[in-house]
């Protein structure tokens, strides 16, 4: 017959298995917090050659650049772009000041068509339509992190190529001061791990189409766990990026047309 202690022993150990059971549970719960989901997009911060001149874009585009790239967005009648979409890889450009030529991309201007048709070789790989209004003479043609300046000829046929920069990009992740405090045990932008410095100051892609969504794991100051995802759509970026140069080189237009620049 159980004696009372043993009872109450066995009721002892039945509590403390419940109570260490509710502390597991409480402890998962804490492990794995709800993702809590960011909608505002990150700001673009382009950057030439160097970081010479500092301008506003628009929509949340930093134009940080070097003379040579401003100077061919002012000189630009127009600007293209060939998208990732149809070319993922960076195919070789001709050399300065020629037409292209075989293994490299080329462009041809149709004044008739108001078209220019990009091409790989015999290849096609874009055509771009321009709207009507003015004889443009100059193109500006992106593709990836680069850019070219491309002259057209008034009767049309091989555009000639005579400037072509780069470009490089950082995502600044909006309120990203908060994790400034916070024990941060994991940053990724898409599936390339990231460092908190990077977080704080901004995180450099080589290409708008290959970033993803920032994640970030980690506590807060107060300890509690969190499990951030700031939402990033590449092809926002992209169409952003395109209307940023478009704006920049209109102004840029303007303010030569108006001699400002002798100022």
């Amino acid at each position: 017959m159980a004696t009372m202690r043993n009872v109450l022993a066995h009721s002892i150990r039945l509590v403390s298995m419940l109570l260490a059971v509710g502390a597991s549970a409480a402890k998962d719960g804490e492990e794995r917090p709800r993702v809590r989901e960011f909608q505002e997009p990150p700001t673009i911060r382009v950057l030439g050659t160097s970081a010479r001149f500092r301008l506003e874009g628009g929509e949340g585009v930093e134009m940080w650049l070097d003379a040579e790239t401003l100077g061919a967005l002012a000189l630009a009648d127009a600007i293209a772009c060939l998208p990732s979409s149809v070319v993922a890889t960076r195919l070789p450009w001709p050399d300065i000041g020629s037409e292209g030529g075989p293994g490299a991309i080329g462009a041809e201007w149709s004044p008739a068509e108001r078209r220019l048709h990009v091409r790989m070789g015999s290849l096609p790989l874009i055509t771009v339509q321009l709207p009507d209004g003015g004889t443009p003479s100059r193109i500006l043609l992106r593709h990836l992190d680069r850019l070219a300046l491309l002259v057209l000829r008034p009767t049309g046929g091989p555009a000639i190529w005579v400037w072509v920069g780069t470009l490089r990009f950082v995502l600044l992740v909006p309120d990203a001061e908060q994790y400034l405090l916070c024990e941060v045990e994991e940053a990724r932008v898409g599936s390339q791990v990231v460092e908190k410095s990077a977080l704080l100051q901004g995180l450099s892609v080589s290409r708008l189409d290959e970033a993803g969504d920032v994640i970030v794991i980690g506590r807060s100051p107060a300890g509690e766990p969190f499990h951030h995802r700031h939402r990033v759509c590449a092809a926002d970026l992209e169409e952003r990026l395109n209307r940023a140069l478009g704006t920049l080189s209109r102004t840029l237009k303007i303010e030569a047309a108006a001699g400002r620049f002798d100022r």
